[in-house]
């Protein structure tokens, strides 16, 4: 036992946040649910007054005025352990469910498992053994003190509130300002006596065999120690005030309303403070500090830290060997759990905006928050999260044990800006906001690089693609592209070459050109059409321009001198005309060559025969004439005194 002081002396004095929560009753005064979860809906309580816990899980309780005893098992199953709901004194020798009780306000096991009822009302203490079965242990139904020495049955016990068993199975009772003591032969004996106060209440047992009792002076409140030879010390309170005293020394705090006591495996006195919903605790080395409930009565807090919650009314309370607290929470009708130990929360810390992830933790019944619900939110009873927006967040369990979460963006590929087309062989860059990302072609039209400097390589429309990837995934931005081709101004079709005054048409392989001719010899229409005007050899374009640029088609035309064409009669004839240009605009000079000068008579007529002019010219002088008509072929006839012709020309 030294070795053990010792260690639990080296133990760590700060104090450790812990978890409370309900794990039986709804609050309402009544009685119901057996069979059933104690957690569920329909299990009431009606004014539990105490509650103690054995080495294999079960919880106990001394449900007040339903006058039964609870239990619930290590499955969470609550059922009734003993008494049938009434009032009185019946059953001793049966099963215990059978019974009748009387107003059971302490309860205590040995570590046989057997329970131990303070049935106050009768004046008695009962036993329910591992079987099942109630007997009376202590008490005669009398209540005049008295019989010590004798058989406990046959003792008047006055007022047993409080029983407890120590290690070695001597039962110690409180009757009002005594404890009465049944040892192991079933013989009663006053164990210790305060013949001034007769308002003992509940008491523990230590494993030295020293007895810990609530005091009850009022304002003078205190936890009194009986050692094993009967010689009492204060341990706690007895300082004029209410409740006072929190990180000092426990026999200077002040301590008021108090009712139960529990002990933990190493020795740690746990009060309760019932008038301020409260559990005060203190440790071997004697510091006293309050760590369950926030000295305001209520019924809130579970899922939190203990110290937040709202008690009311605590009476009783039990620590198991784990170190988690039962509270008997009597005017809540409820019994409270605080978890000691809260594990650490499981789930992954990092996730992505939008998505979600279900944290957990093996310490049930808390509650979940966020530190910061714009980048995550958490259910808080489900423990899912949702990311909401970039950032670091934490998440809290019970407001105790936290994990820190990245919630990480969703990749953004911006919008991608720059020109929207280029010409073949020709560049562009591309840009992008967003920085990171990865540059893509849909096919052969363009190539892009790494940098978004993009090539025109074959005529078309492309898409452009711009893609940005994180831990989040991939997403893409486009834009449409347009390769322009370079100009081509094909090929020249047709004869290079034509009689002076004549014409020829030339085509190309190209449509949407500009014809033109460099030297003067050759005049050529925007249709093709070329006139032979000089003799000699000109050049002859086809130009062909669009966005990229421009492309020229080049032909040599040679302008040669003929017997026949538009514009020469046979020389035999006489006059001999030529009529220049050929084609023209309706603007052209007629000049008739002839051996000898006379006067000739011009008749201009269309396809039709229609007469268009008539005039009078001279040979051997060029006459200048101008036709306002349509574009279209015309005849010149020439008449004379001695020969007449004819020959056609073009107007445009």
């Amino acid at each position: 036992m030294k070795k053990l002081l010792i260690v639990s002396l080296l133990l760590p004095l700060t104090m450790q946040a812990q978890l409370i929560t309900t794990i039986a009753g709804n609050s309402f005064p009544s009685y119901g649910g057996d069979g059933f979860a104690a957690t569920a809906v329909g299990v009431e309580l009606y004014a539990p007054m105490d509650v103690k816990v054995d080495h294999l899980g079960n919880i106990y309780i001394a449900d007040w005025l339903n006058n039964r005893i609870r239990k619930i098992n290590p499955a969470g199953i609550i059922s009734t352990y003993g008494g049938n709901g009434i009032a009185g004194f019946l059953g001793d020798g049966g099963p215990a469910t059978d019974a009748e009780i009387n107003g059971v306000q302490g309860i205590a096991l040995d570590a046989a498992g057997n329970v131990y009822l303070a049935d106050q009302n009768n004046f008695r203490v009962r036993k329910i053994n591992t079987s099942g079965i109630i007997s009376t242990i202590a008490g005669s139904g009398s209540t005049i003190d008295g019989g010590d020495g004798l058989p406990a049955t046959v003792a008047g016990i006055h007022n047993p509130i409080g029983v407890t068993v120590d290690t070695s199975g001597n039962i110690y009772i409180t009757d009002e300002g005594l404890i009465r003591k049944v040892n192991t032969a079933g013989t009663i004996s006053t164990f210790y006596s305060n013949p001034t106060d007769p308002n003992l209440k509940n008491l523990v047992c230590d494993v030295w065999g020293n007895i810990y009792v609530v005091d009850d002076e009022g304002v003078y409140d205190r936890i009194d120690k009986i050692n094993a030879s009967g010689i009492m010390s204060v341990f706690a309170g007895g300082v004029a005030g209410y409740v006072s005293g929190d990180g000092g020394p426990a026999t200077a705090a002040a301590i008021d309303a108090s009712f139960g006591l529990g002990i933990d495996k190493i020795g740690n006195i746990y009060i309760t403070n019932a008038g301020y919903g409260t559990i005060r605790k203190i440790n071997l080395l004697g510091i006293i500090n309050t760590i369950v409930g926030n000295d305001s009565t209520g019924y809130s807090g579970d899922g939190g830290p203990a110290t937040d919650a709202e008690l009311n009314q605590p009476y009783g309370v039990a620590i198991d060997t784990s170190g988690n607290i039962y509270i008997a929470d009597e005017a809540n009708n409820v019994i409270r759990k605080v978890t000691d130990t809260v594990f650490p929360i499981m789930g992954i810390a990092s996730i992505c905006v939008s998505d979600t992830v279900t944290f957990s933790d093996v310490t049930i019944g808390g509650k979940w928050s966020s530190s910061n619900s714009a980048i995550a939110t958490v259910n808080s009873s489900s423990g899912i999260v949702v990311g909401l927006s970039s950032g670091i967040v934490t998440i809290a369990y019970g407001g105790i044990v936290t994990k820190s979460v990245t919630v990480n963006p969703l990749p953004f590929a911006g919008v991608i800006t720059g020109p929207a087309s280029l010409c073949d062989t020709g560049t562009i860059t591309l840009s992008d906001a967003a920085t990171g990302g990865v540059w893509a072609a849909s096919n052969s039209n363009a190539l892009v690089s790494s940098a978004g400097m993009v090539v025109g390589f074959s005529a078309g429309i492309d898409t452009i693609s711009y893609s940005v990837t994180n831990t989040c995934g991939t997403i893409s931005t486009t834009t449409i592209v347009t390769v322009n081709p370079l100009p081509n101004a094909g090929t020249i079709l047709g004869a290079d070459s034509l009689c002076f005054s004549d014409t020829i048409s030339l085509g190309e392989t190209i449509p949407g050109g500009v014809w033109s001719a460099k030297n003067g010899y050759a005049f050529i229409s925007s249709s093709g059409l070329v006139l032979g005007e000089a003799i000699g050899i000109d050049s002859v374009f086809y130009t062909v321009s669009n966005t990229c640029g421009m492309a020229k088609a080049a032909m040599l035309m040679d302008v040669i001198e003929c017997n026949t064409g538009v514009n020469k009669i046979d020389n035999q004839t006489d006059p001999f005309i030529t009529l220049y240009p050929n084609p023209s605009n309706g603007s052209f000079t007629v000049n008739l060559f002839s051996a000898t000068k006379e006067e000739a008579i011009i008749i201009i007529t269309n396809m039709l025969g229609e007469k268009i002019k008539e005039m009078k010219i001279s040979t051997n002088k060029p006459t200048s004439m101008q036709l306002n008509v349509q574009s279209c072929i015309y005849f010149l006839s020439v008449i004379t005194n001695n020969s007449s012709s004819s020959e056609k020309f073009v107007i445009e």
